[in-house]
């Protein structure tokens, strides 16, 4: 049953009811007690807005709501055969249900309906001398603090972006967008005590917390960060985020190491992929290394993004994927004269077998085959990836390295990997996040000489294959579309 079972991150109450609309059904399960006799949930409500069909116990308030309505089933309380039975019939009449939610139940529903009714309680209470006060408003947060470890960032231990450009380039983007940047998260030095700490919200330093995070932070709508995220020195990670997402701030933890990766389910997927070839001792101590690293990860932090489509894959729930930025993608690609041009990327790793063939592949152009080769890595430019036609990326996985997604946005058709027609035990536990689809062409390393003489001999397969290359990347890839990414990520665009 816990496989089944699937805790979210903390959600906004603006965005509580587009979060759950995907449900089959709404539960509210109260147990009898007086207070819950009397309880007219929340959670119920955000069902109507959802327009879930309801399945509430017998409740006394609850169950009047459902009933009057006319938008589910009541069940008797702690009756798990009467609660099974109730979910079956929401099931065999959803349709039916649904259709009682029209617009006048929705707003009757909502707090916009109840702000006047409360308003009018409340004016009514006031003495005759008393004028009631207008209504205030507050600016809605715009500010999103990508936290400054990327100014330090070493190529080889990337946090939020390899290359800090992309980071500005998505920044830039927001920017027009109308979103504030920011560098610096607002912090406080140590301080005696902690939120942990029941009674430490009425001390002199728990006042002055409270004055602090009030003055700093409502301007805030998300925290961007690779390290620790600690709004005041030395509390733990997830006590700020806690209580950032708590406050309706959305924080994400990005992460680009591909260490984190489930190793179990690389080899039971992925019968090409390099860590194959470690041996089984090998094999065993990076997995041990690499589930303590995600499992540290996850207890730190709330949620995370992952630059990695399989890292993302490997967390599963709470996790989002940002794909890579391509800044250089073509209009249309490149017509060449003379030889064919196959571009290898050459700063991947590979499987031994991999590897062979590639190099064999090589020498064969450099001995004047059909084809010309050229090396690619990640500091080719935009130029010398335009000048290829085919690009040879890893093999290990069914989808593009980042320099063979550089390589799409310059128009060339991009080979990778493809997983295993039957998957050994293990590769399940990639499976909550899908799969991930392109126009890249997948093939194994022993068949890699096949399929590249067919794009080689096949003028016209190549030719669509490379057009549609270049549009994936500008409908995936580009500054745009991963900056909505990042947008949905944060859930700003449900604000």
């Amino acid at each position: 049953m816990s496989e089944r079972v699937h805790i979210l991150d903390y959600v906004s109450a603006e965005a509580v009811s587009t979060y759950i609309s995907t449900a089959d059904i709404g539960v509210s399960p109260l147990l009898p007690t007086p207070a819950h006799h009397q309880a007219a949930p929340t959670k119920v409500r955000e069902y109507v807005h959802a327009k879930l069909p309801c399945v509430v116990s017998d409740m006394r308030v609850q169950s009047k709501f459902v009933k009057d309505l006319g938008i589910g089933r009541v069940y008797e309380a702690g009756n798990a055969q009467a609660l099974a039975d109730a979910f079956q019939y929401c099931i065999d009449h959803k349709d039916e249900l649904v259709a009682k939610y029209t617009d006048a139940v929705i707003f009757e529903n909502s707090w916009e309906y109840f702000e006047e009714v409360m308003k009018e309680h409340w004016e009514a209470l006031l003495p005759p001398e008393i004028e009631a006060p207008e209504p205030t408003t507050s600016e809605p947060a715009r500010r999103i603090i990508f936290c400054n470890e990327h100014l330090n960032d070493e190529p080889g231990r990337p946090g939020l972006f390899a290359n800090p450009e992309q980071l500005e380039a998505i920044e830039e983007e927001l920017t027009r967008r109308g979103w504030e940047i920011d560098h610096e998260l607002p912090k406080l030095p140590r301080m005696a005590g902690s939120l942990s700490q029941g009674r430490f919200i009425e001390s002199p330093d728990g006042r002055l917390f409270q004055e602090f995070f009030e003055r700093e932070y409502p301007s805030v709508a998300a925290v961007v960060y690779t390290g620790d995220l600690q709004i005041v020195e030395r509390w733990p990670n997830i006590h700020s985020s806690g209580l950032l997402t708590g406050a309706g701030v959305t924080t994400q933890r990005i992460v680009d190491n591909r260490t984190l990766r489930n190793v179990t389910a690389l080899v039971a997927r992925y019968p090409d992929h390099w860590v194959n070839d470690l041996g089984e001792e090998g094999l065993a101590k990076l997995e041990r290394q690499s589930r303590r690293s995600r499992s540290l990860t996850v207890k730190a932090h709330q949620s995370i993004l992952a630059r990695d489509p399989l890292t993302a894959l490997s967390f599963g729930d709470n996790t989002d994927y940002l794909p890579a930025l391509v800044t250089n993608i073509v209009e249309a690609p490149v017509n060449h004269e003379g030889p064919t041009v196959v571009g290898f990327i050459g700063d991947v790793r590979r499987g031994a077998a991999e590897t062979e063939i590639v190099e064999s592949i090589a020498l064969d152009g450099a001995m004047g085959d059909d084809f010309d080769v050229v090396e690619l890595n990640a500091d080719s430019t935009f130029n010398e990836m335009c000048a290829c036609d085919i690009v040879i990326d890893a093999l290990s996985e069914d989808f593009p390295t980042e320099v063979g997604l550089r390589a799409m946005g310059a128009g060339a058709a991009v080979i990778v990997g493809q997983a295993a027609e039957y998957p050994a035990q293990g590769a399940e536990e990639f499976a909550p996040m899908g799969e991930m689809h392109g126009p890249w062409i997948n093939t194994s390393a022993a068949d890699l000489r096949d399929t590249l003489m067919d794009l080689l001999t096949d003028e016209s397969a190549r030719e669509t294959a490379r057009r549609a290359a270049a549009q994936y990347v500008e409908e995936n890839n580009s500054v745009q579309a991963v900056t909505d990414k990042l947008i949905s990520a944060l859930k700003l665009d449900l604000r």
